[in-house]
């Protein structure tokens, strides 16, 4: 799969408007989050909603996962990933199942003011505000991980 179409997903997920997506509360230890269902414009990429167990499965190995990925790419998230609410969109193209995780800040306003439960996006500031990732559900594997670029710079 794509990196650039599931990272195109990941903003998508995070600019979703009211009303163009359904959101279900998911969470579990160290993680609150929605899981979108939303249309694709892509024909030859799929949605499909993601159960409470494949969330759980992917959200246990994120730790791991981001204590090697800043330490291989040498940077510094300064909050801890549990204090990021999320937003997980799955994605099939081709008959490969991916979920994309986009992730909020807890202090950010839209997060505070409960609109992010509603599938509504804010990536004003950017920064280690906003994080995104992809995992490959057959895998059982992270493939991308990124923390999207200071709008502030």
């Amino acid at each position: 799969m794509r990196n650039v179409i599931m990272l195109a997903l990941l903003i998508a997920c995070a600019y979703c408007a009211p009303g163009h997506a359904a959101a279900t509360r998911v969470s579990g230890p160290g993680f609150d989050g929605v899981i979108l269902d939303m249309p694709s414009t892509r024909k030859d990429v799929k949605i499909w909603v993601p159960g409470y167990d494949q969330i759980n499965e992917m959200e246990r190995a994120l730790p791991d996962y981001v204590k090697r990925y800043i330490k291989v790419h040498k940077i510094v998230l300064r909050k801890p990933i549990s204090k990021y609410k999320r937003h997980y969109l799955g994605v099939s193209e081709n008959g490969k199942r991916m979920i994309g995780v986009s992730y909020y800040y807890e202090n950010l306003d839209f997060v505070t003011s409960k609109k992010w439960l509603n599938g509504v996006g804010d990536s004003s500031s950017g920064g280690d505000d906003y994080l995104g990732a992809v995992y490959d559900v057959d895998q059982k594997a992270y493939v991308l991980f990124e923390i999207y670029p200071d709008k502030k710079q």
